[in-house]
């Protein structure tokens, strides 16, 4: 599909070279995808061995080393398919080195071991059931954002959109190496009855957030200059506006994350992947509905507005309720 599509005018391409190379340029994302789909059986094998952190460094890695690729892309002049190809496959092979990593850890030699017994499978289904909707969720926004403002507005935002977004990406990561250590701390502190624990680390955690939150705001007031010395000074700046908007999208996501995490660790499921679906519905109509008005501004403000109105203030509410009492303590 990627290579007999017309994709070109699908995503609005006007230059012609590029408009040639496009279909090769999206078989080579979605050989990247299939990559990659693997690896997150490591990553949820780490998140299990409490070692989540691992991950988050392996990927603020990956991240580095694509922001280096895009500096000596931009300087030495690589054709179209090779940028894509360098800047799509270093994240989808990040995990190849979490893996070997986790192996060592572990002892585990030779293949490893095997697939889980089948009767085991369905209980397991059963229990991730809920939590797929805030991950899936959380992944669908990251990567909604670029394929809705190309529809309405073309690749070029697309361009000046995923500049900010690789030059925020570390503050990011900087807050999924933080949490992630967190996730499984919640669980114990809430099923030991350590409720001032609970309480002085999601005070921390949102103390963290918001020191996030002043770094995005200064990335994206030195966003111009940090853009001409990155990529050079031919490159077209993203507007104010847009920069903004974009700062306003990620630190509403990196608050809904805070929030994720800390209904995750208290098992409320149920009432997280009802916001967690919530905030993608309204998220995702507005990024749609602000592209028919042809910016890329428009989409991240809607978007940003569904995202607020419909899916943060349920978890903030969910998360400020009494724990429930736990019988049996040492349950886990």
């Amino acid at each position: 599909l990627a290579l007999w599509g017309d994709w070109g005018t699908w995503f609005k391409i006007a230059d012609p070279q590029l408009r040639s190379e496009t279909p090769a340029a999206l078989a080579v994302i979605v050989a990247a995808f299939v990559i990659g789909l693997p690896g997150n059986a490591v990553v949820r094998l780490a998140a299990g061995l409490q070692l989540g952190w691992l991950h988050a460094l392996w990927n603020a890695a990956s991240n580095a080393a694509t922001l280096l690729a895009v500096w000596l892309a931009a300087r030495a002049g690589w054709s179209y398919l090779a940028f894509i190809a360098v800047a799509a496959l270093l994240p989808a092979t990040q995990n190849v080195g979490l893996w070997f990593q986790l192996r060592h850890r572990l002892g585990w030699r030779g293949r490893g071991p095997g697939f889980l017994p089948r009767a085991e499978w369905r209980v397991l289904l059963r229990a991730s059931f809920l939590f797929s909707f805030p991950q899936l969720s959380l992944a669908a926004l990251v990567w909604l954002p670029p394929f809705a403002i190309s529809l309405g507005a073309g690749a070029g935002a697309v361009t000046a959109f995923n500049l900010l977004q690789r030059l925020l990406s570390p503050l990011h990561q900087g807050q999924t190496i933080l949490l992630t250590p967190l996730w499984p701390a919640y669980a114990e502190a809430w099923t030991r009855h350590d409720r001032p624990w609970l309480a002085r680390a999601v005070r921390q955690s949102l103390l963290a957030t918001c020191a996030l939150t002043a770094g995005t705001a200064l990335v994206c007031a030195l966003a111009g200059p940090l853009i001409t010395w990155w990529v050079g000074p031919a490159v077209e700046l993203p507007t104010a506006s847009l920069t903004w908007l974009t700062g306003l999208w990620f630190t509403l996501l990196m608050f809904g994350r805070h929030y994720l995490y800390y209904l995750v660790g208290i098992d409320r499921l149920p009432t997280l992947a009802v916001h967690s679906v919530l905030g993608f519905i309204g998220a995702t109509g507005g990024l749609l509905l602000g592209r028919y008005h042809g910016g890329a501004g428009w989409a991240l403000a809607l978007g940003s507005l569904g995202y607020g109105m419909l899916g943060l203030p349920g978890m903030v509410i969910a998360s400020q309720r009494p724990l429930p009492v736990i019988s049996n303590p040492t349950r886990s």
